[in-house]
């Protein structure tokens, strides 16, 4: 995770890409969420906006990911299994966020 300190950007989505990848196969969003959260802004503080945006920067994270590794399977099929490894768990942790209400409140 950049905390600004390598280049100068959004910092809300280091966090989202960070997220994106650690709640892969969570079953308890909520908990490993806060806790992730609550280490980064104990570091770095961010903006009530950019949080309110949060989980939506999850979701295009994983929804990038998916694609982009479903292309990539196309290009080199000899190594889809590999390049696949994430896809599902993406597709099911895209489906918990928006079930659990995380997603457009």
């Amino acid at each position: 995770i950049d905390f600004g300190d390598m280049m100068h950007s959004t910092q809300v989505n280091e966090l989202a890409i960070a997220l994106a990848y650690l709640l892969l196969g969570e079953t308890e969003i909520s908990t490993a969420a806060n806790a992730v959260i609550d280490g980064y802004c104990a570091e770095f503080s961010l903006a009530d906006e950019e949080l309110a945006v949060l989980f939506e920067l999850v979701a295009m994270r994983l929804v990038t990911s998916i694609v982009m590794s479903s292309n990539e399977a196309k290009i080199y099929p000899d190594n889809s299994s590999y390049i696949l490894t994430s896809k599902a768990e993406g597709q099911a942790l895209l489906q918990r966020l928006e079930e659990q209400n995380y997603l457009f409140q």
